[in-house]
């Protein structure tokens, strides 16, 4: 496959996870989530560049936790810092009162566990161009669209992952991309192995029917389809971006075909504080 470029929406305000934190912040095995998400596609030589989409236009939080040191002392302090507050933006923490943000302390030593530094298919490496910030908006489907057009018109491919999916393999990076490549978008995904059934209004709410969970599919990333398709379907999307869960959705709408590869149990969503500790256990003691 061409280069490729790979969106990474982390602009949520982590409500779910609660604490008045951003999941993305919180580490996992020593190192904040986001750094594990962005290591998997930094690592490859098909990735020309990597876009995040942050919470506002403030990128240090994001900037600092992907260059994170590992010191205890530094680790104490990042667990002690404050909230971080951006003043022209909207707050990436749940509650937050603006305040004057607090850089983590520098100069920041060498990193024991570097972020991988493969070359580009371009050549480029992560110290060059590869990896960027945009703002992100008030939804994923808006913060993906902020990003997409950033992308240049030569890159063929893009890749949308969830910067709270800190385990993501090569291997699923692989399959998904070349399904892609077949069939012109693909998508992980992983059998829904609960009994679903569909009601009205909040709970308590009477049970209208139970859904055949045989055709049912749980959605996973990295979603892979070509730029030019993507962006035609959010330019012809007849739904409000804040009505959109996942970015194949806007494909189907518009007619277009996605198709389905194995995902991985392992490739887990940090929503709340118990996904968290199940990441750490998947990955095990440091």
């Amino acid at each position: 496959m061409n280069s490729i470029a790979v969106i990474i929406p982390a602009a949520g305000r982590s409500m779910r996870f609660g604490g008045g934190r951003s999941k993305l912040l919180e580490l996992l095995r020593g190192e904040p989530v986001i750094r594990h998400a962005v290591r998997a596609f930094l690592a490859r030589r098909d990735v020309s560049e990597i876009i995040i989409a942050a919470p506002s236009e403030d990128f240090s939080p994001l900037r600092e936790a992907i260059s994170y040191p590992l010191s205890i002392r530094e680790r104490a302090l990042w667990h002690s810092r404050p909230r971080l507050c951006s003043t022209g933006g909207r707050s990436d923490f749940a509650g937050a009162e603006a305040q004057p943000r607090v850089a983590m302390p520098h100069p920041i030593p060498p990193h024991p566990n570097p972020l991988p530094v493969a070359e580009g298919e371009n050549g480029s490496s992560p110290s060059q161009n590869r990896l960027r910030f945009c703002v992100g908006g008030a939804c994923r489907a808006e913060s993906v669209f902020n990003a997409l057009r950033q992308v240049p018109l030569q890159i063929e491919w893009v890749a949308i992952h969830d910067a709270a999916r800190p385990l993501v393999s090569q291997a699923l990076i692989d399959r998904t991309l070349e399904a892609a490549k077949s069939y012109g978008a693909a998508v992980p995904a992983l059998p829904v192995a609960l009994t679903i059934k569909q009601a009205t209004g909040p709970l308590p709410a009477r049970v209208e029917r139970t859904v055949p969970r045989q055709s049912l599919w749980a959605m996973q990333t990295p979603q892979v389809m070509r730029r030019a398709d993507l962006l035609a379907a959010f330019e012809n999307c007849p739904l409000p971006l804040e009505q959109i869960t996942d970015d194949a959705q806007l494909l189907e709408l518009c007619g277009g075909e996605v198709w389905l590869v194995e995902g991985e149990e392992r490739n887990l969503k940090i929503t709340t504080q118990s996904d968290l500790l199940i990441a750490g256990l998947l990955l095990g003691p440091e």
